[in-house]
């Protein structure tokens, strides 16, 4: 509508009348001033600086009441200065004297205009200081403000905000209604980010945990509380300290063991890519620098499974023979004793589009091009005990290069070459022949215990349909 009146134009007609709508640009100016309440207004820092050791001398001396109104209107600006870096900065703050407080509070009782509470209101839940001794004198102060106020600023503005245990309260109505934020509790946008949310994310962040833990948080609360993490595309706070919560919380549990459904799972696994960035991938995961490492493969150890799960998927649609579930359950069995510690995909052109059909689509994508092979063949690239493992879709052989061989393969580049994956350089090359009898899969096997000391069973390999009952080796005499 603003957009609207500025682009207004007297009709090109002649007329006698004034055609300008006149009373509707000043209706508007008037609902554009009471919007902009919302958004109180710092000072330059040069005036927080004079006017905050006007204050500190005033509270030093006889009390802040014998500032000029002016000074007092502006007071909450300086009420917790300077930016505190630590607990001696704390100590300096004027907020964290009662005298100045009570001073205040008097003050505030007499007066009638917006701006000095809405300045209060601003720089408390920018820092909300729960640790100063004046914290409960505060809220106090901030109810009897928005209580008694004509403004309809301040009236809208939800009392939760200045309850004792407000940060939480918020949050978690946060958590229950997707589409909330700070403007849905009459804040500004500029506090979308303050220490009032982040304090609240915190302590629901914890709960969460804990939750998780006992096998009680259900889907959609999962996905509430990552929809009040995250703004704007990316994390809305991206200290070090709340990363490192983030993670100790939602992934912990997993760490220990947890298990959750599925949904969760991929829920939080496509999060924490999108948000954390691949934790496979120094360049694109820095913020993972503060989290432990036990969380982080947390997400590693989801991202092989879904390689993984894509892997036979693909090989299930793709593959010439019917070894595929052999292959299947060879594989799933290191993989289930958490034996395979990182997982690559490099597809050809058609398993690239096949791929995207069966995707989760909530999943990262995340796979490496195949060139100079068949457009639908495929290959899973393992590391297991420190050897990398080849497996071919298709005939292609299983290739193992031992720990330390400098032609093995890299996990992770975007383009594969066929003579890079199929190169006779490999350590070991194993055809998958006689499936049925357990003979590739007990060679396979063994070379993996000889390069790495893992070992899988024969029972745990094989599919439980299988005619092989016992080891090739024993079968016919084989050695």
């Amino acid at each position: 509508m603003q957009e609207a009146l500025r682009s207004w134009a007297e009709p090109p007609f002649f007329s006698r009348y004034d055609a300008t709508p006149r009373r509707t640009l000043a209706g508007a100016k008037a609902v554009m001033r009471r919007l902009g309440e919302l958004e109180a207004r710092q000072p330059e820092s040069y005036d927080l600086e004079k006017l905050y050791d006007r204050v500190l001398n005033a509270a030093d001396g006889d009390g802040i009441r014998q500032l000029r109104t002016a000074d007092l209107r502006r007071l909450p600006w300086v009420l917790f200065h300077p930016k505190a870096r630590s607990e001696a900065d704390r100590r300096l703050w004027l907020g964290g004297r009662p005298a100045v407080a009570r001073d205040y509070r008097e003050w505030l009782r007499q007066r009638t205009r917006t701006a000095p509470s809405l300045a209060l209101i601003h720089e408390f839940l920018r820092v909300y200081p729960v640790d100063l001794p004046t914290f409960r004198e505060w809220l106090r102060i901030l109810r009897m403000s928005v209580r008694g106020a004509r403004s309809t600023t301040l009236q809208r503005l939800d009392l939760d905000l200045f309850e004792w245990d407000g940060d939480i309260k918020v949050v978690a109505r946060m958590v229950a209604d997707r589409q909330a934020d700070v403007g849905s509790f009459g804040l500004s946008p500029g506090l979308a980010r303050c220490t009032f949310i982040w304090s609240g994310a915190r302590k629901h962040l914890r709960e969460t945990g804990r939750r998780i833990k006992a096998g009680t948080v259900r889907h959609d609360e999962i996905k509430g509380l990552l929809n009040v993490l995250e703004l704007d595309g990316g994390l809305r706070f991206m200290d070090g300290e709340m990363c490192r919560s983030t993670a100790k919380a939602l992934l912990g549990p997993f760490a220990k063991g947890q298990r959750n459904d599925a949904r969760s799972v991929d829920t939080l696994c496509a999060w924490f890519v999108r948000c954390f960035g691949d934790p496979r991938m120094p360049a694109y995961g820095h913020r993972w620098r503060d989290v432990p490492k036990k969380a982080r493969m947390v997400v590693v150890r989801w991202l092989v499974q879904g390689t993984f799960e894509q892997f036979f998927q693909l090989l299930r649609r793709t593959a010439y023979d019917h070894h595929w579930r052999y292959r299947q359950a060879f594989w799933t069995a290191y993989l289930e004793r958490n034996m395979v510690e990182e997982a690559w995909f490099v597809l050809g052109t058609r398993a690239r589009v096949l791929l995207r059909g069966i995707a989760k689509r909530d999943l990262p994508e995340s796979n490496g091009a195949l060139s100079g092979a068949a457009a639908d063949q495929s290959v899973l690239l393992m590391r297991i005990g420190g050897a990398t493992v080849a497996e071919w879709s298709h005939s292609g052989s299983c290739r193992i290069w031992r720990q330390g061989s400098q032609w093995a393969p890299d996990l992770y580049d975007e383009e594969y070459h066929r003579s890079e994956l199929a190169c006779p350089t490999a350590d070991f090359v194993q055809p998958h022949h006689a499936s049925e009898k357990g003979r590739w899969q007990y060679l396979v096997a063994e070379q993996i215990e000889q390069y790495t000391g893992r070992s899988v069973g024969h029972r745990q390999y094989m599919p439980p349909s299988s005619v092989a009952s016992v080891p090739w080796r024993y079968q016919r005499g084989g050695s």
